[in-house]
């Protein structure tokens, strides 16, 4: 099999959609990881220890 069997190629316009979403995930981590820190929403997410959650 060639290398180039393993890869899926994409259009432009979707290839410009999943830079969108990426670039719209990227800039919402810091609002995310404040909701990890946030002691009344830990609570409601039951996350106990940060670490579990963030390393899986």
């Amino acid at each position: 099999m060639a290398a180039s069997d393993t890869f899926m190629s994409i259009d432009a316009i979707m290839r410009g959609l999943l830079e969108q979403y990426i670039d719209y995930t990227v800039i919402a981590i810091p609002n995310i990881v404040k909701v990890f820190f946030d002691p009344s929403k830990k609570a409601h997410l039951q996350i106990q220890n940060e670490n579990d959650f963030v390393q899986g």
